[in-house]
């Protein structure tokens, strides 16, 4: 969960693929339901720091160093680490955010009969 000071102008919630990508400032989707994105990609120009998607995340950072806050504790990556998200989870993206790796957005339409918990 997103610190309580963050205004509700700062958050960003994205329902398509398509506004994510827009969004981080990488090239459009070829499917409209799953993207990859590789995390030297995204824009720096982005202003996105604070966000909220409709969609499952895998992502691995491989050179992710310091602690991630997730709910109320704090976890290490010094070492890298695979991070699973859920949809309606929020997220803040780090501005010394350099790390390497890749995104995997799947939109739940794409999971058809598939039971994942949320």
């Amino acid at each position: 969960m997103i610190d309580k000071s963050v205004k509700k102008k700062e958050l960003h919630y994205f329902k398509s693929i398509s506004d994510l990508c827009r969004g981080l400032g990488v090239a459009s989707p070829l499917h409209p339901l799953i993207v990859s994105v590789n995390h030297t990609d995204i824009s720096t120009e982005s202003e996105v720091k604070y966000l909220v998607h409709d969609f499952y995340m895998v992502s691995y950072k491989s050179n992710l160093k310091g602690k991630l806050k997730y709910g109320q504790g704090y976890y290490d990556f010094d070492e890298g680490g695979l991070i699973f998200v859920a949809p309606g989870q929020a997220l803040a993206v780090a501005d010394n955010d350099n790390c390497s790796g890749r995104s995997l957005f799947i939109h739940p339409v794409f999971l058809p009969g598939i039971h994942l918990p949320g």
